[in-house]
């Protein structure tokens, strides 16, 4: 099937101007929807990173500022 006949919504082999319409607009949310999910999953793991880094670098922290026991809490 044809991009032409996916845009024909009524199934009658004529693709009008609002059909047309229809089917670009369609196209484009699709592309938002995708480019959005693509921010949150780069969002998502840059979130997840600086966690990643974040808990090794605290325990260090308080081990060195002597806080024993709360770097054997942390680890």
């Amino acid at each position: 099937m044809s991009d032409l006949g996916k845009a024909d919504l009524d199934g009658d082999g004529i693709v009008t101007e609002a059909e047309h319409e229809i089917y670009i607009e369609k196209l484009r949310r699709e592309m938002e929807d995708e480019d959005a999910r693509r921010d949150a999953m780069r969002t998502m793991s840059w979130f997840s990173l600086s966690g990643m880094l974040l808990f090794p670098f605290s325990v260090v922290a308080t081990e060195s500022l002597g806080l024993v026991r709360a770097s054997d809490l942390l680890a």
